[in-house]
């Protein structure tokens, strides 16, 4: 998790811009870089209209996954015999109890080893909370995404391949978000899956002489 810029400036990987975060407030807080693997880098734009694709089984609630175009073969992406890599659609919502627990561990730990000059320890300043609650999204986000990706199977890119855009302008939608309530949104993201393709099964081909003398030999019989 960390800070998703806008689409208006060019963007640094989401790692860059956690370092930023953390050189900022990590050492008054006490706090480490977050350990999970990130989807880097993430942008954010506004989406028009919702694409159309084939739906990729998730089983969280309120989220929906649709398979759209693949993507062009690249030296960098690494595929496993049955493996496709192409680009998702993802339309989710986080329930606000996520972020609600979210948010009270960032303060639970913002408040046990808050340490700011100026201040006594344990005690956040006003100007730390508003980036307490953009942290807590952007972690929903992130840790929402990748939930999302490990229920429908789907495996990250590597290296600069791993990436996932959010289609709002989050800057926005941290600003009118409230903590404790859904967290809907969209995003796009490139990633692996084993496709299992149907063979159509060729129909019965039937022996005309066969049909016949079975015609006969019922005729026989009934006599």
């Amino acid at each position: 998790a960390g800070s998703i810029a806008s689409s208006k400036s060019p963007m640094p990987p989401m790692q860059h811009l956690i370092l930023v975060f953390f050189a900022t407030m990590a050492p008054a807080l006490g706090w480490l870089a977050p350990t999970r693997t990130l989807l880097r880098p993430i942008v954010s734009f506004r989406l028009r209209a919702e694409p159309e694709g084939v739906a990729v089984t998730c089983n969280i609630a309120d989220v929906d996954i649709r398979r759209l175009e693949a993507l062009p073969d690249k030296d960098t992406i690494q595929l496993e015999d049955g493996q496709t890599a192409h680009k998702y659609f993802l339309k989710m919502t986080i329930p606000g109890e996520t972020t609600k627990e979210y948010m009270k561990e960032i303060e639970k730990d913002s408040k046990k080893n808050a340490d700011f000059p100026g201040f006594r320890k344990g005690q956040i300043p006003p100007w730390a909370k508003p980036k307490l609650k953009t942290f807590c999204v952007e972690t929903a986000l992130n840790d929402g995404i990748m939930d999302a990706m490990e229920s429908a199977k789907l495996t990250a890119l590597d290296g600069e391949d791993k990436n996932a855009e959010v289609l709002e302008d989050v800057a926005e939608l941290i600003r009118g978000y409230k903590i404790g309530t859904p967290l809907s949104f969209t995003a796009s993201f490139s990633a692996k899956e084993y496709v299992v393709v149907e063979t159509p099964e060729e129909p019965e081909v039937i022996d005309a002489e066969v049909v016949d003398a079975e015609v006969v030999d019922a005729e026989v019989v009934d006599a």
